[in-house]
């Protein structure tokens, strides 16, 4: 199973940054960039909130902390599968990558307004305007032959402009490829839950991500 590195970035992770930066062994020393808030944490990685020190710019810094076995190539596999998609308006944003580092990182732009998961109640309006920007995200995953796989309210963040970007691809897969997927229970299809069973619905379908959303 890849790591479920939740980006939940919100002001409540960042008063609970000290608490993670223990559990991870400290902020990791990566050149160019300053990391003092611990956003979440993994089986095998971890996400670092803080700044691009050339640029200023907010950034958040996704480390892998195990690299045995395969999860260097699970890392690198969401990696380009995320830069295949970063492109679009409502999916975020890479900014850079070392995955010959220790420890191996990738960095994306950091979504500041938090997830839906922590948004609470919200109007009529604001619903619609997030499920057609989550549609126009699938819409170009899907195009590139990739599907999520683990769509739910802590993978949807919201920009300070408070439109949404999709996160966490560590789950994603390829149409091309029929393997199975893990997800979230209680968000994934039913279908996506029978990995290792003969059945079809184990194979990657786009039909996973709709009924998610």
């Amino acid at each position: 199973m890849s790591d479920e590195v939740t980006l939940d970035q919100d002001a409540e992770l960042l008063r609970r940054g000290q608490t993670l930066s223990a559990q991870a062994g400290g902020a990791p020393q990566l050149p160019g960039y300053e990391l003092p808030h611990a956003l979440g944490e993994g089986s095998f990685g971890a996400v670092w909130g803080g700044t691009q020190l050339r640029t200023g710019q907010p950034v958040a810094v996704k480390v892998l902390l195990r690299t045995g076995g395969l999860n260097l190539g699970f890392f690198a596999a969401e990696l380009d599968r995320l830069i295949q998609v970063a492109e679009h308006p409502h999916i975020v944003s890479v900014l850079d990558a070392d995955l010959s580092h220790r420890p191996p990182f990738f960095v994306m732009s950091w979504v500041k307004g938090g997830s839906l998961a922590k948004r609470g109640k919200c109007s009529l309006p604001e619903a619609l305007r997030w499920l057609e920007q989550l549609a126009e995200a699938l819409c170009f995953t899907h195009d590139k032959g990739l599907i999520h796989c683990d769509l739910k309210p802590s993978n949807l963040l919201l920009d300070e402009s408070e439109n949404l970007r999709v996160a966490d691809f560590g789950q994603s897969r390829s149409l091309r490829l029929e393997e199975g997927a893990l997800g979230t229970i209680g968000f994934m299809a039913p279908e996506q839950s029978r990995l290792g069973t003969e059945e079809r619905g184990a194979t990657p379908n786009v039909r996973w991500d709709v009924y998610a959303a």
